[in-house]
């Protein structure tokens, strides 16, 4: 019981930015204390560097639907959402955001050529479905009911 009221303390109290760089920092350190876990891929830059740009994108094209709908882009306050967006981008992931955050640790992991690396970028995943996703789909659903669950009827939590 009190494992869980000191998870569920974590919800929403991570901005996912400054989750990601967390992430950013921990597959560094992981790739300079692990260097066994490299690899040598010949394309591993350019490869990084399309993923981290498309993932850019895709973010940018998510802020701005959220901003032609006038509702936040705050992850701290889900409950403060005027509209449900779910055309563009947000008809190919309920979190595309996310989705580009997890691509941007793709990118990172791939630049750095470490197994490990690539790894640890996988408890992202877990983490954001936990302490941020979950919440923020409830107040969705408290928000808006019908509309918001057939939307997720229509498209996936990811991709």
């Amino acid at each position: 019981m009190k494992v869980q009221i000191a998870l569920s303390k974590l919800e929403l109290k991570v901005p996912p930015v400054a989750l990601v760089l967390c992430f950013v920092g921990l597959m560094y350190i992981v790739e300079i204390f692990l260097p066994i876990m490299s690899f040598d891929w010949q394309f591993s830059g350019i490869i990084s560097i399309l993923i981290a740009c498309v993932s850019f994108l895709l973010a940018i094209a998510a802020v701005i639907q959220f901003k032609q709908q006038r509702t936040t882009v705050n992850p701290i306050t889900p409950s403060s959402a005027s509209s449900l967006v779910s055309g563009g981008v947000f008809r190919l992931s309920r979190n595309p955001m996310y989705l580009a955050m997890f691509g941007i640790l793709l990118a990172w992991g791939i630049w750095l050529e470490n197994f490990a690396s690539l790894i640890l970028m996988f408890g992202f995943i877990p983490y954001m479905n936990r302490f941020q996703i979950y919440p923020e789909e409830t107040a969705m659903r408290q928000l808006f009911g019908s509309n918001y669950l057939d939307y997720c009827q229509k498209v996936k939590r990811w991709l």
